[in-house]
């Protein structure tokens, strides 16, 4: 298994102002996915494995229509040599028959699929739930949406422990830019920014419209002290399945990073003139 600490620093100027990318995509090279999440994924499923006598006989996730979880989740169990059950969401457009380019990655590496008509990301999560106890009544399910406390604790690692990282978190004139989904990555660079005593702004640009507050709810249980830094939270109404189109000199992910990408190409005027962006690879 090939997961990348210390992944690098890309340095970009527009406008005057000097941008530095985290490419954190590049944390779990092919045949795993650009997915930042897959540092606390294996930590999560690895002690799984360890602290049991009966550890699960099967390793289950559910995805969602443009997650990379089960492509995460199925090359890691692949690695461990565990069986991995991948659920995913179809819709009557798409057909029940038909199956995308992460569901063929998923396969590849040995797992097994299962569609479930697309709903409500809960709503989908219980159903998998059901099917799978039936199957694997001593398997692991994944949390919905893969909101770990383990992705928080090593996305903070590995800010920490970056050199270039704790520089730029010296400088107070600086500001922090993070797509967000659930927040996992971003609980993780806040975390990680409150230990270094960062007093700048960071600004969290939604990948999808929702609560301003249901946000700031999650970060509070994910223990990142969110409380001690600035936070600037940007909605532009996305909707969760839209994606933008814009240039960008690097792998961005249309649904997540690249539509903060294109925020910040809009705004640079009015930035700080030291940014650093955070490239969570979704």
């Amino acid at each position: 298994m090939n997961i990348v600490s210390d992944t690098p620093w890309e340095t970009y100027t527009a406008n005057d102002t000097r941008i530095h990318v985290k490419r954190e995509d590049l944390c779990c090279p092919y045949p795993g996915p650009s997915f930042s999440k897959i540092r606390g994924l294996f930590a999560y499923i690895n002690t799984k494995l360890n602290s049991s006598l009966y550890p699960p006989d099967c390793i289950g996730v559910v995805d969602s229509i443009h997650s990379k979880a089960g492509w995460g989740t199925a090359y890691l169990c692949h690695d461990l040599n565990i069986p991995c059950m991948v659920f995913y969401p179809y819709t009557k457009a798409q057909g029940i028959d038909k199956i995308g380019y992460f569901q063929f990655r998923c396969l590849d590496l040995g797992a097994s699929i299962y569609p479930i008509p697309a709903t409500k990301s809960a709503v989908l999560w219980y159903k998998a739930r059901k099917i799978f106890k039936d199957g694997h009544p001593t398997g692991l399910l994944l949390p919905n949406g893969l909101k770990l406390q383990e992705t928080v604790n090593q996305t903070c690692e590995e800010l920490v422990n970056d050199a270039l990282a704790v520089h730029l978190a010296s400088n107070p004139e600086s500001c922090w830019i993070i797509s967000i989904s659930s927040g996992t990555i971003a609980a993780g660079v806040i975390k990680g920014l409150a230990k270094l005593l960062y007093k700048g702004t960071i600004i969290l640009h939604m990948g999808y419209s929702r609560s301003r507050d249901g946000l700031r709810h999650y970060l509070s249980k994910m223990d990142c002290n969110y409380a001690n830094v600035r936070i600037q939270i940007i909605d532009e109404g996305y909707g969760y399945s839209d994606l933008v189109q814009c240039k960008s000199p690097f792998p961005c992910n249309p649904y997540y990073d690249l539509k903060a990408w294109k925020w910040l190409q809009e705004h640079i005027d009015i930035l700080p003139k030291n940014i650093v962006f955070w490239n969570i690879g979704a």
